[in-house]
């Protein structure tokens, strides 16, 4: 299992992210899921994002879904590694081999929603460029085809 973080993140969110690996492969998987709690939360202090309780990871989840930092399904994943490393410290739940492998999944996923993304090239051209693009589309198509929301 090679899991790698092919997007820009944080220092201490790589740092924690490669502990989370290490921690696989020794086979500490209650260190695996802690990891990758801290790594998300490292991830989205570094995006400023705190709630009215500033350490509280469940709070901070809530708002970077409400700003739009998260998705529904980064969302969801978010609150699954924060649930998964609390019950592992906090209840001192025993942690299985897959419960690890999908709390390092889903931290990736979180952290490559999290990182800046590159600019669209649509979002490059100019207002009037654009025009002239909607233009060209409904002289080929019929009218019928582009507005109708299929």
């Amino acid at each position: 299992i090679v899991l790698e973080l092919s997007v820009p993140v944080s220092p201490d969110s790589k740092e924690l992210f490669q502990d989370a690996l290490q921690s696989f492969y020794g086979q500490s998987f209650k260190a695996v899921v802690a990891m990758c709690r801290a790594a998300i939360e490292a991830e989205l202090e570094t995006k400023n994002i705190h709630g009215p309780k500033k350490d509280d990871l469940y709070e901070k989840i809530e708002v970077a879904k409400q700003v739009k930092y998260l998705d529904e399904v980064t969302y969801t994943a978010a609150h699954a590694g924060r649930i998964a490393g609390r019950d592992a410290l906090h209840r001192m739940g025993a942690v299985s081999q897959s419960q690890a492998l999908l709390a390092l999944t889903a931290t990736v996923d979180v952290l490559t929603y999290l990182a800046p993304k590159p600019p669209l090239p649509a979002s490059q051209l100019k207002p009037d460029m654009v025009k002239r693009v909607i233009a060209r589309m409904r002289e080929l198509h019929s009218p019928d085809l582009v507005s109708k929301p299929y």
